[in-house]
């Protein structure tokens, strides 16, 4: 198992939009006005963080619905493809499966 390089333990603390949702997932959105969010998160089997995306991108479809933006609820549990690491995103925080 690899462990997550240091300087992701000040990441991603100065970057504009992005919102915590505790366990070391974040997510940020895009768009103006925001119609889809990247989501992240430490990742012992990555380098850094994997990450995927929630909402509409254009033409695509994550088949999450996002319920809510204040605060942040998605319909639809997420899965990191790389670790397995299972959950939701309820009330702007990150609820593990």
């Amino acid at each position: 198992m690899t462990t997550a390089a240091p300087d992701l333990v000040e990441y991603p603390a100065n970057v504009p939009g992005v919102l915590d949702l505790g366990a070391r997932h974040f997510v940020r959105p895009c768009g103006d006005p925001p119609t889809w969010w990247m989501w992240w998160h430490d990742c012992a089997t990555v380098t850094h963080t994997a990450w995927g995306w929630i909402g509409d991108q254009g033409d695509k479809k994550s088949g999450h619905r996002i319920a809510s933006t204040s605060p942040l609820h998605v319909e639809g549990s997420l899965v990191c493809e790389d670790c397995g690491d299972h959950g939701w995103i309820h009330d702007g925080r990150w609820v593990k499966a």
